[in-house]
């Protein structure tokens, strides 16, 4: 499958797919995620060049299967993914959050905002990504919850077994900022830990729930449908915010100078590791920013080996205990940011460390609140 040529004219094809057409170091990490990828309905590069993001999407996810040893059958024409390891099987539906139909900005359209101060108060506000997150997600998840109860658990090679939804956020211009605050709420409505300051002393008691949210001045959506038995047929959720073009840049063997900011969970204390390394002192495999959300009330619980590697966090609802909990390991990657200096490698170290100093600044500074 030849991913990136084309006979389209440039303006239809999506702008991600015009950033990387010509990037030898993202295609070649691309076609390998695309080896053994079966085009089915003979659409796929069609749409990969001119709506790109559920495609990337699902050959990222390609990409993990095969790096866990997964075999996928596609001699089904449905779901996206019909996967099998270890005398165990399981199916996989693919989606993504997209952006709403109201005049938002596009995922790619970041420039647009830091050259506008009224956009970048509108645009970078913490509790206005995770909100829009969050009804985006819904509305993408229940379209394919909904799908499985009326078409997918009807199939005979889909019975029986568990059943993923694997979502990725692309609905605004900072959607890899969220981290996993939006499918949390979504999913069991846990929202931020609740705690007090004591001597210096952080001590949380519990957590924040939210039962709805606004989608609008008329409308409010339920939250927590993992708790709704009406989709017991769903055994978990497969959540990334990292799958983005900056994955496949930092796997690729890419030696331009470039600065990568991330955030990590920190195993050893309440505050977030953030930090900013050069690419060449960086590592992320592509299976870090992984996030399976497990479903309490599912028929057929996610019960693969295969899903516990150390780089995939998997949290759990105990209905009865009232308890939200995750298996994460130190350093677990919550998102990332890339910066490419065309002159890095003739800065001197002393220039290098103050750009340094001023990307921290800007990755980090403007969303201190966050959980």
């Amino acid at each position: 499958m030849n991913l990136f040529y084309t006979e389209l004219e440039r303006e239809r094809l999506h702008h991600n797919f015009l950033a990387i057409r010509e990037d030898t170091y993202l295609k070649k990490i691309i076609n390998l995620w695309v080896e053994g990828f079966v085009d089915r309905d003979n659409k796929f590069v069609y749409e990969f060049q001119t709506t790109f993001n559920s495609c990337f999407w699902e050959l990222y996810l390609h990409g993990c299967f095969k790096h866990l040893g997964f075999k996928v059958d596609f001699s089904k024409q449905s779901p996206d993914f019909c996967l099998s390891s270890n005398g165990k099987e399981l199916c996989v539906e693919a989606v993504i959050a997209e952006k709403p139909q109201n005049g938002l900005l596009a995922e790619w359209e970041k420039m647009d905002i830091f050259n506008d101060p009224l956009k970048y108060e509108n645009y970078m506000n913490y509790e206005s990504i995770v909100d829009l997150a969050t009804v985006r997600l819904m509305q993408a998840l229940t379209s394919k919850f909904d799908k499985y109860i009326k078409d997918y658990s009807k199939l005979t090679h889909c019975k029986n077994k568990p059943f993923i939804v694997a979502v990725a956020p692309f609905e605004q211009p900072f959607f890899f900022t969220q981290n996993t605050n939006a499918i949390r709420k979504l999913l069991y409505t846990y929202d931020l830990p609740e705690y007090v300051d004591i001597n210096g002393e952080r001590f949380i008691y519990g957590n924040k729930k939210v039962k709805a949210i606004k989608k609008n001045e008329k409308t409010e959506l339920p939250l927590g449908l993992f708790l709704d038995k009406k989709y017991e047929g769903i055994s978990a959720v497969i959540f990334s915010n990292t799958a983005t073009i900056g994955k496949a840049r930092v796997l690729s063997d890419d030696n331009r100078f470039m600065f990568i900011a991330s955030e990590r969970y920190n195993d050893n204390g309440l505050d977030k590791l953030m930090q900013v390394e050069e690419k060449k002192e960086y590592h992320e495999s592509i299976l870090d920013g992984l996030h399976i959300f497990h479903n309490p009330n599912a028929k057929i619980p996610l019960e693969i080996d295969e899903f516990h590697h150390p780089d995939i966090a998997n949290s759990y609802y105990d209905p009865a205990e009232e308890e939200f909990y995750t298996e994460i390991k130190h350093e677990a990657l919550y998102y990332r940011m890339i910066t490419r200096l065309q002159n890095g490698y003739a800065m001197s170290k002393k220039e290098r460390e103050r750009f340094k100093k001023e990307f921290f600044k800007e990755v980090f500074n403007y969303n201190d609140n966050k959980k």
